[in-house]
Protein backbone atom coordinates (compact mmCIF):
# COMPACT_ATOMS: atom_id res chain seq x y z
CA UNK A 1 0.00 0.00 0.00
CA UNK A 2 2.73 2.31 0.88
CA UNK A 3 4.64 1.26 -1.88
CA UNK A 4 1.67 2.42 -4.41
CA UNK A 5 1.39 5.43 -2.79
CA UNK A 6 4.98 5.98 -3.69
CA UNK A 7 4.54 5.51 -6.49
CA UNK A 8 1.05 7.37 -7.10
CA UNK A 9 2.20 10.66 -5.91
CA UNK A 10 0.13 12.68 -8.32
CA UNK A 11 -3.14 10.54 -7.11
CA UNK A 12 -2.40 11.00 -3.30
CA UNK A 13 -2.16 14.22 -3.79
CA UNK A 14 -5.30 14.75 -5.79
CA UNK A 15 -7.24 13.06 -3.10
CA UNK A 16 -5.92 15.03 -0.71
CA UNK A 17 -6.94 18.13 -2.13
CA UNK A 18 -10.05 16.44 -3.18
CA UNK A 19 -10.91 15.42 0.41
CA UNK A 20 -10.22 18.95 1.48
CA UNK A 21 -13.13 20.84 -0.90
CA UNK A 22 -15.43 18.18 0.63
CA UNK A 23 -14.60 19.18 4.19
CA UNK A 24 -14.88 23.04 3.61
CA UNK A 25 -17.72 22.51 1.41
CA UNK A 26 -19.08 20.97 4.29
CA UNK A 27 -18.71 23.63 6.33
CA UNK A 28 -19.83 26.66 4.17
CA UNK A 29 -21.19 29.49 5.86
CA UNK A 30 -23.96 29.79 3.17
CA UNK A 31 -25.08 26.12 3.95
CA UNK A 32 -29.19 26.06 4.25
CA UNK A 33 -31.01 25.56 6.90
CA UNK A 34 -33.06 27.41 9.33
CA UNK A 35 -30.47 29.82 11.29
CA UNK A 36 -32.80 32.63 11.10
CA UNK A 37 -36.21 31.06 12.27
CA UNK A 38 -37.92 31.99 15.23
CA UNK A 39 -39.74 29.62 17.82
CA UNK A 40 -43.60 28.76 15.91
CA UNK A 41 -46.10 30.44 18.47
CA UNK A 42 -50.16 30.39 18.38
CA UNK A 43 -53.04 32.46 18.01
CA UNK A 44 -56.53 31.53 19.82
CA UNK A 45 -60.07 32.92 20.08
CA UNK A 46 -60.49 32.20 23.52
CA UNK A 47 -64.22 32.34 24.89
CA UNK A 48 -64.75 33.57 28.66
CA UNK A 49 -67.82 33.58 31.13
CA UNK A 50 -68.66 37.22 32.11
CA UNK A 51 -71.35 39.09 34.42
CA UNK A 52 -71.83 42.64 35.91
CA UNK A 53 -72.36 44.44 38.88
CA UNK A 54 -74.99 46.60 36.93
CA UNK A 55 -77.88 44.00 36.77
CA UNK A 56 -76.80 40.00 37.27
CA UNK A 57 -76.78 39.26 33.28
CA UNK A 58 -74.43 36.47 32.12
CA UNK A 59 -73.17 36.60 28.97
CA UNK A 60 -69.70 35.51 26.74
CA UNK A 61 -66.83 37.87 25.58
CA UNK A 62 -63.93 36.39 23.42
CA UNK A 63 -60.54 37.18 23.74
CA UNK A 64 -57.95 36.98 21.24
CA UNK A 65 -54.43 36.04 22.26
CA UNK A 66 -51.12 35.57 20.40
CA UNK A 67 -48.65 33.72 22.02
CA UNK A 68 -44.59 34.32 21.22
CA UNK A 69 -42.98 31.37 23.36
CA UNK A 70 -38.98 31.90 23.67
CA UNK A 71 -38.93 28.11 22.68
CA UNK A 72 -41.22 25.28 20.64
CA UNK A 73 -40.96 23.10 22.48
CA UNK A 74 -39.78 23.89 25.92
CA UNK A 75 -37.20 22.50 27.58
CA UNK A 76 -37.68 20.17 30.25
CA UNK A 77 -37.77 22.12 34.09
CA UNK A 78 -36.38 25.06 32.31
CA UNK A 79 -37.46 28.48 32.79
CA UNK A 80 -39.10 30.20 29.52
CA UNK A 81 -40.87 33.27 28.06
CA UNK A 82 -43.89 33.54 26.56
CA UNK A 83 -45.24 37.07 25.62
CA UNK A 84 -48.89 37.64 24.88
CA UNK A 85 -50.71 39.88 22.76
CA UNK A 86 -54.35 40.29 23.80
CA UNK A 87 -57.38 42.05 21.76
CA UNK A 88 -60.65 42.37 23.61
CA UNK A 89 -63.55 41.35 21.43
CA UNK A 90 -66.19 43.09 22.07
CA UNK A 91 -68.60 40.28 19.96
CA UNK A 92 -72.82 40.67 19.27
CA UNK A 93 -73.77 38.37 22.22
CA UNK A 94 -71.62 40.35 24.64
CA UNK A 95 -72.85 44.09 23.36
CA UNK A 96 -76.58 42.69 23.49
CA UNK A 97 -75.84 41.09 27.08
CA UNK A 98 -75.00 44.66 28.12
CA UNK A 99 -77.77 46.62 26.55
CA UNK A 100 -80.00 43.59 27.98
CA UNK A 101 -79.24 44.71 31.10
CA UNK A 102 -79.50 48.12 30.99
CA UNK A 103 -82.78 47.44 29.27
CA UNK A 104 -83.86 45.48 32.88
CA UNK A 105 -82.48 48.07 34.86
CA UNK A 106 -84.97 50.89 32.94
CA UNK A 107 -81.99 52.63 31.06
CA UNK A 108 -81.80 54.04 27.73
CA UNK A 109 -79.29 52.21 25.57
CA UNK A 110 -76.75 54.62 24.25
CA UNK A 111 -73.04 54.93 23.83
CA UNK A 112 -71.09 53.51 26.49
CA UNK A 113 -67.47 55.06 27.77
CA UNK A 114 -65.23 52.01 28.83
CA UNK A 115 -62.52 53.29 31.09
CA UNK A 116 -60.87 50.38 32.39
CA UNK A 117 -60.13 46.83 30.89
CA UNK A 118 -57.44 44.53 32.50
CA UNK A 119 -57.02 41.08 32.05
CA UNK A 120 -54.75 38.23 33.77
CA UNK A 121 -53.12 35.07 31.98
CA UNK A 122 -52.26 32.40 34.57
CA UNK A 123 -50.71 29.08 33.83
CA UNK A 124 -53.13 26.22 33.16
CA UNK A 125 -51.08 22.98 32.31
CA UNK A 126 -47.49 22.61 32.10
CA UNK A 127 -46.05 25.06 33.40
CA UNK A 128 -45.65 27.33 37.58
CA UNK A 129 -44.82 31.22 36.71
CA UNK A 130 -46.26 34.53 38.23
CA UNK A 131 -49.73 36.44 37.03
CA UNK A 132 -49.06 38.00 33.80
CA UNK A 133 -51.38 41.20 33.39
CA UNK A 134 -52.64 43.11 30.72
CA UNK A 135 -54.28 46.51 31.37
CA UNK A 136 -55.39 49.98 29.93
CA UNK A 137 -56.94 52.61 32.20
CA UNK A 138 -58.58 55.91 30.88
CA UNK A 139 -60.51 58.29 32.87
CA UNK A 140 -64.87 59.56 32.80
CA UNK A 141 -62.71 62.33 30.69
CA UNK A 142 -60.53 60.34 28.12
CA UNK A 143 -61.90 56.94 28.21
CA UNK A 144 -59.82 53.79 27.29
CA UNK A 145 -62.53 53.07 24.38
CA UNK A 146 -66.28 54.22 23.53
CA UNK A 147 -68.70 51.56 22.36
CA UNK A 148 -70.71 54.25 20.00
CA UNK A 149 -74.59 53.90 20.72
CA UNK A 150 -76.38 50.87 18.35
CA UNK A 151 -78.42 52.22 15.69
CA UNK A 152 -80.58 49.16 16.32
CA UNK A 153 -81.07 46.01 19.31
CA UNK A 154 -80.23 43.51 19.25
CA UNK A 155 -76.77 44.49 17.25
CA UNK A 156 -75.07 42.10 14.82
CA UNK A 157 -71.48 43.81 14.69
CA UNK A 158 -69.19 43.59 17.12
CA UNK A 159 -65.80 45.62 18.51
CA UNK A 160 -62.41 45.48 18.99
CA UNK A 161 -59.86 46.64 21.19
CA UNK A 162 -56.07 45.69 21.59
CA UNK A 163 -55.76 45.76 25.35
CA UNK A 164 -51.88 45.11 25.32
CA UNK A 165 -48.71 42.85 25.29
CA UNK A 166 -47.11 41.26 28.07
CA UNK A 167 -44.23 38.82 28.69
CA UNK A 168 -44.42 36.40 31.55
CA UNK A 169 -41.90 33.55 32.80
CA UNK A 170 -42.12 30.46 33.92
CA UNK A 171 -40.42 27.24 34.42
CA UNK A 172 -41.68 24.06 33.07
CA UNK A 173 -42.70 20.59 34.16
CA UNK A 174 -40.76 17.58 32.60
CA UNK A 175 -43.27 16.56 30.18
CA UNK A 176 -46.49 17.06 29.21
CA UNK A 177 -47.95 20.30 27.46
CA UNK A 178 -47.61 23.91 28.65
CA UNK A 179 -50.98 25.68 28.46
CA UNK A 180 -52.61 29.29 29.66
CA UNK A 181 -56.00 30.35 31.09
CA UNK A 182 -57.44 33.22 32.05
CA UNK A 183 -58.08 34.08 36.07
CA UNK A 184 -61.23 36.22 37.63
CA UNK A 185 -64.09 35.87 38.60
CA UNK A 186 -67.79 36.23 37.25
CA UNK A 187 -69.64 35.66 40.45
CA UNK A 188 -70.57 38.81 42.25
CA UNK A 189 -70.30 38.51 46.43
CA UNK A 190 -73.36 38.47 48.49
CA UNK A 191 -73.92 41.50 49.93
CA UNK A 192 -71.83 42.46 52.81
CA UNK A 193 -74.12 44.66 55.90
CA UNK A 194 -72.07 47.82 54.58
CA UNK A 195 -72.94 50.72 53.21
CA UNK A 196 -70.70 50.50 50.06
CA UNK A 197 -72.00 47.09 49.32
CA UNK A 198 -76.09 47.98 49.34
CA UNK A 199 -75.78 49.39 45.50
CA UNK A 200 -75.04 45.50 44.10
CA UNK A 201 -76.89 43.05 43.78
CA UNK A 202 -76.31 39.47 44.66
CA UNK A 203 -75.25 36.68 42.61
CA UNK A 204 -72.79 34.29 44.79
CA UNK A 205 -71.33 31.01 43.63
CA UNK A 206 -73.52 28.93 43.77
CA UNK A 207 -73.70 25.41 46.25
CA UNK A 208 -71.29 22.93 44.52
CA UNK A 209 -70.10 24.92 41.82
CA UNK A 210 -66.09 25.45 40.86
CA UNK A 211 -64.70 27.82 38.89
CA UNK A 212 -61.76 28.03 37.30
CA UNK A 213 -59.49 30.18 39.22
CA UNK A 214 -59.54 33.02 42.29
CA UNK A 215 -63.37 33.14 44.04
CA UNK A 216 -63.49 36.46 46.24
CA UNK A 217 -65.21 36.14 50.28
CA UNK A 218 -68.66 36.22 49.70
CA UNK A 219 -68.97 39.24 52.28
CA UNK A 220 -66.56 41.45 50.39
CA UNK A 221 -68.36 43.40 47.38
CA UNK A 222 -66.51 43.59 43.99
CA UNK A 223 -66.15 46.94 44.25
CA UNK A 224 -64.24 46.86 46.78
CA UNK A 225 -62.06 43.84 45.75
CA UNK A 226 -61.05 45.78 42.75
CA UNK A 227 -58.76 47.85 44.27
CA UNK A 228 -57.36 44.94 46.99
CA UNK A 229 -54.15 43.42 45.88
CA UNK A 230 -55.30 40.44 43.23
CA UNK A 231 -58.62 41.67 42.83
CA UNK A 232 -58.92 43.31 39.48
CA UNK A 233 -57.65 39.69 37.54
CA UNK A 234 -60.04 40.34 34.49
CA UNK A 235 -62.50 42.59 34.48
CA UNK A 236 -64.01 45.64 32.33
CA UNK A 237 -65.34 49.02 33.83
CA UNK A 238 -67.74 51.13 32.36
CA UNK A 239 -69.31 54.79 32.99
CA UNK A 240 -72.82 54.72 32.71
CA UNK A 241 -75.47 57.70 33.20
CA UNK A 242 -73.28 60.48 32.63
CA UNK A 243 -70.70 58.97 35.20
CA UNK A 244 -73.01 58.53 37.97
CA UNK A 245 -72.56 54.80 37.70
CA UNK A 246 -69.72 53.01 37.16
CA UNK A 247 -70.61 49.07 37.05
CA UNK A 248 -68.11 46.20 36.35
CA UNK A 249 -68.12 43.69 34.15
CA UNK A 250 -66.17 40.43 35.48
CA UNK A 251 -64.96 37.79 33.59
CA UNK A 252 -63.55 34.07 34.16
CA UNK A 253 -61.75 31.30 32.46
CA UNK A 254 -64.45 28.76 30.98
CA UNK A 255 -67.41 29.58 29.28
CA UNK A 256 -71.36 29.59 29.92
CA UNK A 257 -73.83 26.79 28.89
CA UNK A 258 -76.11 28.39 26.43
CA UNK A 259 -79.37 28.18 25.84
CA UNK A 260 -81.12 29.45 22.63
CA UNK A 261 -83.30 31.61 22.37
CA UNK A 262 -87.67 30.11 21.71
CA UNK A 263 -88.58 29.24 18.11
CA UNK A 264 -91.19 31.35 19.28
CA UNK A 265 -89.09 34.79 19.50
CA UNK A 266 -85.51 33.85 16.74
CA UNK A 267 -84.58 37.07 17.16
CA UNK A 268 -84.12 37.02 20.95
CA UNK A 269 -80.74 37.07 22.78
CA UNK A 270 -79.77 33.25 24.14
CA UNK A 271 -79.32 32.71 27.89
CA UNK A 272 -75.88 31.72 29.53
CA UNK A 273 -76.49 30.48 32.37
CA UNK A 274 -74.89 26.96 33.99
CA UNK A 275 -73.48 24.85 34.18
CA UNK A 276 -70.13 26.38 33.56
CA UNK A 277 -67.47 24.79 31.27
CA UNK A 278 -64.08 25.03 32.21
CA UNK A 279 -61.59 26.99 30.47
CA UNK A 280 -59.56 24.24 28.02
CA UNK A 281 -56.56 26.68 27.63
CA UNK A 282 -54.82 28.52 25.00
CA UNK A 283 -51.33 28.84 24.00
CA UNK A 284 -50.69 25.18 23.83
CA UNK A 285 -46.94 24.35 23.39
CA UNK A 286 -45.08 20.94 23.62
CA UNK A 287 -42.37 19.76 26.70
CA UNK A 288 -39.22 18.18 24.86
CA UNK A 289 -36.35 18.24 23.59
CA UNK A 290 -37.01 17.37 19.81
CA UNK A 291 -35.93 19.83 17.28
CA UNK A 292 -37.36 23.52 17.41
CA UNK A 293 -40.76 23.93 15.21
CA UNK A 294 -39.78 27.25 13.41
CA UNK A 295 -41.15 29.87 11.54
CA UNK A 296 -38.76 30.63 8.91
CA UNK A 297 -37.50 33.94 8.37
CA UNK A 298 -39.00 36.37 5.57
CA UNK A 299 -37.00 36.68 2.58
CA UNK A 300 -36.56 40.15 0.10
CA UNK A 301 -36.68 39.94 -3.58
CA UNK A 302 -34.57 42.62 -4.79
CA UNK A 303 -36.50 43.36 -8.49
CA UNK A 304 -34.29 43.97 -11.36
CA UNK A 305 -32.92 47.16 -12.02
CA UNK A 306 -31.18 49.32 -15.02
CA UNK A 307 -28.31 51.28 -15.09
CA UNK A 308 -29.37 53.96 -18.20
CA UNK A 309 -25.78 54.64 -20.10
CA UNK A 310 -24.57 58.00 -20.58
CA UNK A 311 -21.57 59.08 -22.87
CA UNK A 312 -18.80 62.08 -22.49
CA UNK A 313 -17.30 63.60 -25.04
CA UNK A 314 -14.46 65.34 -24.13
CA UNK A 315 -12.46 68.10 -26.59
CA UNK A 316 -9.28 67.19 -29.03
CA UNK A 317 -6.08 67.76 -28.30
CA UNK A 318 -3.44 69.24 -30.80
CA UNK A 319 0.80 69.29 -30.60
CA UNK A 320 2.20 71.57 -33.06
CA UNK A 321 3.00 69.50 -36.04
CA UNK A 322 0.77 66.87 -35.05
CA UNK A 323 -1.92 65.26 -36.29
CA UNK A 324 -5.08 66.26 -34.65
CA UNK A 325 -7.13 63.28 -33.33
CA UNK A 326 -10.25 63.72 -32.09
CA UNK A 327 -11.55 62.02 -28.13
CA UNK A 328 -13.26 58.44 -28.82
CA UNK A 329 -16.44 59.40 -27.40
CA UNK A 330 -16.98 57.57 -24.31
CA UNK A 331 -19.92 55.93 -22.79
CA UNK A 332 -20.95 53.39 -19.95
CA UNK A 333 -22.98 49.82 -20.87
CA UNK A 334 -26.51 49.77 -19.18
CA UNK A 335 -26.34 47.35 -16.93
CA UNK A 336 -28.90 45.20 -15.64
CA UNK A 337 -28.43 43.70 -11.91
CA UNK A 338 -30.36 40.27 -11.92
CA UNK A 339 -33.41 39.41 -9.61
CA UNK A 340 -31.92 38.31 -6.26
CA UNK A 341 -33.61 37.02 -3.05
CA UNK A 342 -32.01 37.68 0.09
CA UNK A 343 -32.55 36.08 3.10
CA UNK A 344 -34.04 38.55 6.30
CA UNK A 345 -32.45 37.93 9.69
CA UNK A 346 -33.68 39.45 13.43
CA UNK A 347 -31.65 42.17 14.48
CA UNK A 348 -32.26 43.09 17.84
CA UNK A 349 -30.31 45.87 19.48
CA UNK A 350 -30.70 48.12 22.68
CA UNK A 351 -30.48 52.45 22.82
CA UNK A 352 -30.57 53.93 25.91
CA UNK A 353 -32.44 57.73 25.44
CA UNK A 354 -32.50 61.09 27.76
CA UNK A 355 -35.61 62.80 27.66
CA UNK A 356 -37.52 66.04 29.25
CA UNK A 357 -40.73 65.12 31.12
CA UNK A 358 -42.67 68.15 31.05
CA UNK A 359 -45.85 67.64 33.68
CA UNK A 360 -48.80 69.77 33.60
CA UNK A 361 -49.31 69.97 37.74
CA UNK A 362 -46.39 72.39 38.58
CA UNK A 363 -45.01 75.40 36.93
CA UNK A 364 -41.92 76.12 35.16
CA UNK A 365 -38.97 75.28 35.89
CA UNK A 366 -39.94 73.37 38.39
CA UNK A 367 -42.04 71.33 35.56
CA UNK A 368 -39.22 69.35 33.89
CA UNK A 369 -37.79 65.90 34.72
CA UNK A 370 -35.50 63.95 33.41
CA UNK A 371 -36.18 60.28 32.86
CA UNK A 372 -34.27 57.96 31.09
CA UNK A 373 -35.64 55.27 28.74
CA UNK A 374 -33.55 52.41 27.52
CA UNK A 375 -35.25 50.55 24.47
CA UNK A 376 -34.65 46.89 23.40
CA UNK A 377 -36.53 46.00 19.96
CA UNK A 378 -36.16 43.44 17.13
CA UNK A 379 -36.71 43.54 13.49
CA UNK A 380 -36.07 41.09 10.16
CA UNK A 381 -33.26 43.34 7.56
CA UNK A 382 -33.65 43.32 4.65
CA UNK A 383 -36.84 44.46 3.75
CA UNK A 384 -37.97 45.52 0.07
CA UNK A 385 -39.29 48.48 -1.15
CA UNK A 386 -42.92 48.81 -0.01
CA UNK A 387 -42.46 46.05 2.40
CA UNK A 388 -44.14 46.08 6.10
CA UNK A 389 -41.28 46.91 8.78
CA UNK A 390 -42.60 45.34 12.19
CA UNK A 391 -40.89 46.66 15.55
CA UNK A 392 -41.42 43.28 17.75
CA UNK A 393 -40.17 41.75 21.24
CA UNK A 394 -40.35 45.74 22.49
CA UNK A 395 -38.56 46.36 26.18
CA UNK A 396 -38.83 49.93 27.51
CA UNK A 397 -36.81 50.45 31.08
CA UNK A 398 -38.11 53.73 32.33
CA UNK A 399 -35.49 55.10 35.00
CA UNK A 400 -36.76 57.66 37.48
CA UNK A 401 -33.67 59.44 39.21
CA UNK A 402 -33.46 59.24 42.75
CA UNK A 403 -34.23 62.42 43.58
CA UNK A 404 -37.61 62.78 42.07
CA UNK A 405 -38.67 59.77 43.53
CA UNK A 406 -37.43 60.88 46.71
CA UNK A 407 -39.74 64.00 46.43
CA UNK A 408 -42.89 61.93 44.94
CA UNK A 409 -43.08 59.53 47.88
CA UNK A 410 -45.02 61.57 50.10
CA UNK A 411 -47.62 61.63 46.62
CA UNK A 412 -47.09 58.18 46.01
CA UNK A 413 -48.00 56.10 49.11
CA UNK A 414 -49.23 52.85 47.35
CA UNK A 415 -46.21 53.07 44.92
CA UNK A 416 -46.27 54.16 41.01
CA UNK A 417 -49.56 53.34 39.12
CA UNK A 418 -48.82 55.05 35.44
CA UNK A 419 -50.34 54.37 32.18
CA UNK A 420 -47.77 55.58 29.68
CA UNK A 421 -47.25 54.96 25.89
CA UNK A 422 -44.08 55.18 23.77
CA UNK A 423 -43.75 55.79 20.27
CA UNK A 424 -40.96 55.32 17.71
CA UNK A 425 -39.56 57.63 14.64
CA UNK A 426 -38.86 56.04 11.15
CA UNK A 427 -36.82 57.38 8.28
CA UNK A 428 -37.40 56.48 4.57
CA UNK A 429 -41.21 55.00 5.57
CA UNK A 430 -44.68 56.16 4.13
CA UNK A 431 -46.81 58.27 6.70
CA UNK A 432 -47.14 57.78 9.47
CA UNK A 433 -43.34 57.70 10.17
CA UNK A 434 -43.88 58.10 13.99
CA UNK A 435 -45.69 54.83 15.33
CA UNK A 436 -47.39 55.10 18.83
CA UNK A 437 -48.44 52.39 21.15
CA UNK A 438 -51.72 51.84 23.15
CA UNK A 439 -51.90 52.91 26.44
CA UNK A 440 -50.21 50.82 29.14
CA UNK A 441 -50.92 50.49 32.50
CA UNK A 442 -48.27 49.87 35.10
CA UNK A 443 -47.66 49.37 38.85
CA UNK A 444 -44.56 49.68 40.61
CA UNK A 445 -43.76 50.29 44.49
CA UNK A 446 -41.24 52.74 45.04
CA UNK A 447 -37.79 51.88 45.94
CA UNK A 448 -36.82 53.11 49.98
CA UNK A 449 -33.37 54.60 48.03
CA UNK A 450 -31.97 54.89 44.50
CA UNK A 451 -33.55 55.10 41.37
CA UNK A 452 -36.79 53.68 40.63
CA UNK A 453 -36.56 51.07 37.11
CA UNK A 454 -40.13 50.09 35.60
CA UNK A 455 -40.52 47.93 32.27
CA UNK A 456 -43.28 48.14 29.95
CA UNK A 457 -43.33 45.60 26.78
CA UNK A 458 -45.35 47.92 24.25
CA UNK A 459 -47.45 46.09 21.36
CA UNK A 460 -45.83 45.71 17.90
CA UNK A 461 -44.56 49.26 15.78
CA UNK A 462 -45.24 48.85 12.01
CA UNK A 463 -44.21 50.94 9.29
CA UNK A 464 -43.73 50.28 5.30
CA UNK A 465 -40.30 51.10 3.45
CA UNK A 466 -40.09 53.12 0.63
CA UNK A 467 -36.57 53.27 -0.16
CA UNK A 468 -33.31 53.69 1.39
CA UNK A 469 -32.50 51.97 4.56
CA UNK A 470 -34.37 52.39 7.45
CA UNK A 471 -33.66 54.30 10.82
CA UNK A 472 -35.91 53.56 13.92
CA UNK A 473 -35.74 55.91 16.90
CA UNK A 474 -37.09 56.54 19.92
CA UNK A 475 -39.69 59.63 19.42
CA UNK A 476 -41.28 60.41 23.09
CA UNK A 477 -43.62 59.19 25.18
CA UNK A 478 -46.23 59.91 27.66
CA UNK A 479 -46.95 58.86 31.65
CA UNK A 480 -50.25 59.66 33.25
CA UNK A 481 -49.99 59.52 37.16
CA UNK A 482 -52.22 59.94 39.80
CA UNK A 483 -50.75 62.46 42.54
CA UNK A 484 -52.69 62.61 45.74
CA UNK A 485 -55.75 62.03 43.91
CA UNK A 486 -54.92 64.73 41.01
CA UNK A 487 -54.49 63.51 37.70
CA UNK A 488 -50.83 64.40 36.41
CA UNK A 489 -49.90 63.88 32.58
CA UNK A 490 -46.02 63.92 32.04
CA UNK A 491 -44.93 64.44 28.32
CA UNK A 492 -41.44 63.49 27.35
CA UNK A 493 -39.56 63.77 24.02
CA UNK A 494 -35.87 63.19 23.80
CA UNK A 495 -32.40 65.18 24.32
CA UNK A 496 -29.42 65.53 22.88
CA UNK A 497 -27.75 62.80 20.83
CA UNK A 498 -30.93 60.57 19.64
CA UNK A 499 -29.33 57.23 18.84
CA UNK A 500 -30.63 54.91 16.29
CA UNK A 501 -32.02 52.14 17.64
CA UNK A 502 -32.55 49.76 14.62
CA UNK A 503 -31.22 49.45 10.96
CA UNK A 504 -33.42 47.66 8.41
CA UNK A 505 -32.09 47.48 5.23
CA UNK A 506 -33.92 48.13 2.11
CA UNK A 507 -32.16 47.24 -1.26
CA UNK A 508 -33.29 47.68 -5.06
CA UNK A 509 -32.89 51.22 -5.05
CA UNK A 510 -30.52 51.86 -8.59
CA UNK A 511 -27.01 53.25 -8.12
CA UNK A 512 -25.69 56.04 -9.55
CA UNK A 513 -23.30 56.35 -12.48
CA UNK A 514 -20.05 58.15 -13.17
CA UNK A 515 -18.15 58.39 -15.88
CA UNK A 516 -14.55 58.60 -16.59
CA UNK A 517 -13.35 59.99 -20.00
CA UNK A 518 -11.39 57.54 -22.27
CA UNK A 519 -8.62 59.94 -23.88
CA UNK A 520 -7.07 58.73 -27.55
CA UNK A 521 -2.64 59.68 -27.32
CA UNK A 522 -1.63 62.29 -29.61
CA UNK A 523 -0.31 61.17 -32.86
CA UNK A 524 -2.07 57.95 -32.56
CA UNK A 525 -3.79 56.26 -35.43
CA UNK A 526 -7.59 57.10 -35.38
CA UNK A 527 -9.99 54.48 -34.27
CA UNK A 528 -12.18 52.71 -36.58
CA UNK A 529 -14.96 52.99 -34.58
CA UNK A 530 -16.07 54.58 -30.55
CA UNK A 531 -14.87 52.55 -28.24
CA UNK A 532 -17.43 51.06 -25.33
CA UNK A 533 -15.60 51.44 -21.88
CA UNK A 534 -17.19 50.22 -18.50
CA UNK A 535 -15.72 52.61 -16.35
CA UNK A 536 -17.38 54.25 -13.31
CA UNK A 537 -19.32 52.48 -11.02
CA UNK A 538 -21.32 49.69 -12.11
CA UNK A 539 -23.50 47.64 -9.91
CA UNK A 540 -22.79 43.95 -9.04
CA UNK A 541 -24.33 41.50 -11.69
CA UNK A 542 -24.75 38.15 -11.30
CA UNK A 543 -25.23 35.63 -8.42
CA UNK A 544 -25.21 36.25 -4.36
CA UNK A 545 -22.42 35.23 -2.59
CA UNK A 546 -23.95 32.29 -1.55
CA UNK A 547 -24.85 31.26 -4.91
CA UNK A 548 -20.80 32.22 -6.03
CA UNK A 549 -19.90 29.73 -2.58
CA UNK A 550 -21.87 26.69 -4.04
CA UNK A 551 -21.06 27.31 -8.23
CA UNK A 552 -16.93 28.05 -7.00
CA UNK A 553 -16.85 24.74 -5.17
CA UNK A 554 -18.82 22.38 -7.69
CA UNK A 555 -16.52 23.58 -10.30
CA UNK A 556 -13.58 22.89 -8.36
CA UNK A 557 -14.62 19.53 -7.38
CA UNK A 558 -15.71 18.61 -10.84
CA UNK A 559 -11.88 19.56 -11.81
CA UNK A 560 -10.18 17.50 -8.89
CA UNK A 561 -12.23 14.72 -9.62
CA UNK A 562 -10.85 14.88 -13.13
CA UNK A 563 -6.90 15.40 -12.10
CA UNK A 564 -7.76 12.39 -9.53
CA UNK A 565 -9.19 9.76 -12.31
CA UNK A 566 -6.37 11.03 -14.87
CA UNK A 567 -3.44 10.52 -11.86
CA UNK A 568 -5.41 7.12 -11.41
CA UNK A 569 -4.75 6.39 -15.24
CA UNK A 570 -1.30 7.82 -15.08
CA UNK A 571 -0.55 5.05 -12.34
CA UNK A 572 -1.69 2.16 -14.36
CA UNK A 573 0.92 2.88 -17.48
CA UNK A 574 3.85 1.20 -17.82
CA UNK A 575 7.62 2.32 -18.60
CA UNK A 576 8.62 0.73 -21.89
CA UNK A 577 11.81 -1.33 -21.98
CA UNK A 578 14.44 0.12 -23.59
Amino acid sequence: MLRSFDRQPRLVASMIVTALLLAVSAISPFAGGTAFAVPAGSTDAVQVACNNTFAPVKFPLEYDVVAHPSANPIAPNLPFTVTFDVTVVMAPAFLNGVYAALAAAGQTVGAIPITELAATIVPLTGAAGAPAVVKIIGTKAAPATVVPAPAVVPVTAGISVFLGSVTGSYTANPTGNVSFAFSGNAWMPAIAATATAAALPADPLPAGTTEFGWTPATAIPFKQLVVTPGGSQMYTKTSLINGLVTPYLMCMGGTWTITPPPAATPTANPTFGLPLVPPTGFASFAIGTGPQITVPAAATTVPPTTVPGATTVPTATTLPGATTVPTVPVATVPVTTPQTTIPAAPITNTATYTADCVEDFLTPPANHHPLTYKVTATALSPVAVGGTITITNQEWQVIVPAALVAQLSALLPNGLNATSTGSLVATNVADPKISTSPPIQTSTALPATGDLVTTVHPADASFTATGGDVEVKFSGATNSVDLAGTPVLLTCTPTGAVPTLLTIKVPGQSAPTTTTPFRVPVNAAPLPAPAVASSGQIPRTGSNSSVLWVELFGGLLIIQFGIMMWSAGQGRRRRRAV
